[in-house]
């Protein structure tokens, strides 16, 4: 089931690099551009913070596109219940 959260102590919380985009659409707010389905499955299960973007200029070889390091805590059963619930 969508609220079973099995998958609670498996991992924690994240923290990972993505190109800026990406980022961006993970933690876009309702009724924004960016706001879609990457975003609702997210925030579904986490709570979402895009910490800051990185400049091509710190990679090796240096890529066409900025990146981001997003942090990722997910939620347990009760916390996803009650995020379900509304």
């Amino acid at each position: 089931a969508l609220a079973d959260a099995s998958h609670f102590g498996a991992v924690d919380c994240a923290t990972v690099t993505m190109q800026w985009e990406v980022a961006q659409r993970m933690v876009a707010k309702t009724r924004t551009k960016d706001y879609g389905i990457l975003s609702v499955v997210f925030q579904l299960y986490a709570d979402t913070n895009c910490h800051f973007k990185i400049p091509p200029t710190v990679f090796y070889p240096q890529p066409k596109v900025d990146s981001a390091l997003v942090g990722l805590h997910f939620l347990g059963p009760a916390a996803l219940r009650q995020r379900l619930a509304g």
